[in-house]
């Protein structure tokens, strides 16, 4: 079933719950992810490495491979996972939908009109 103010599937039950549990745990995983970028963003374990690769320090090669590994990451979670953590508030309980409410204020429709 759909509910058809905002297309959303309407779940219940056991399958709210495991909808619930699945989407923490993807939460979770790209928490994780998230930390793991962050932590190694900043070579610290090359600090007093002088080696030198195609004329540039290691840790130079480590940042362009790392912001490499960053922008892939990044382009994987917003074809997967765009939008993970936020709740839509339901139209019917006083609250917005995205195409009452477009970020810019303006109408989703002009927007996609316009292109």
């Amino acid at each position: 079933m759909c509910d058809q103010s905002n297309d959303t599937p309407i779940m219940s039950g056991a399958n709210a719950a495991r909808g619930d549990q699945e989407g923490r745990l993807r939460l979770a995983g790209w928490a994780a992810v998230a930390f793991v970028l962050v932590a190694l963003a900043v070579p610290w374990f090359l600090w007093r490495d002088a080696t030198v690769v195609a004329g540039l320090p290691l840790w130079v090669w480590w940042h362009v491979g790392w912001m490499a590994l960053a922008s892939v990451v990044f382009y994987v979670f917003t074809k997967r996972a765009w939008g993970i953590g936020i709740v839509r508030a339901d139209a019917g309980h006083g609250g917005t939908t995205e195409a009452e409410d477009p970020v810019d204020g303006e109408d989703s429709a002009e927007v996609t009109r316009r292109g």
